[in-house]
């Protein structure tokens, strides 16, 4: 079987864009979904993982909550 490239940019708008219309529909029957993050500490990297995930819901119009607890918890 051959090489196949793939546009992995190309495949990210596409399921971005199902998507966007998939929370549409949803929105339409009174739902709205949301994408809840927890973190715990001061991690940078989990900070800007959390940070991104949350930016990605809200492009496809996904509403976020987000709850930040000190390391003690």
């Amino acid at each position: 079987m051959p090489a196949r490239i793939i546009d992995g940019n190309a495949v990210s708008a596409s399921i971005k864009s199902k998507l966007t219309n998939r929370v549409d529909e949803l929105h339409e029957k009174g739902i709205n979904p949301c994408l809840a993050t927890i973190l715990i500490g001061e991690n940078p990297a989990s900070a800007t993982y959390v940070q991104n995930k949350q930016k990605a819901a809200k492009q496809v119009g996904i509403t976020t909550q987000d709850h930040r607890m000190s390391d003690d918890i």
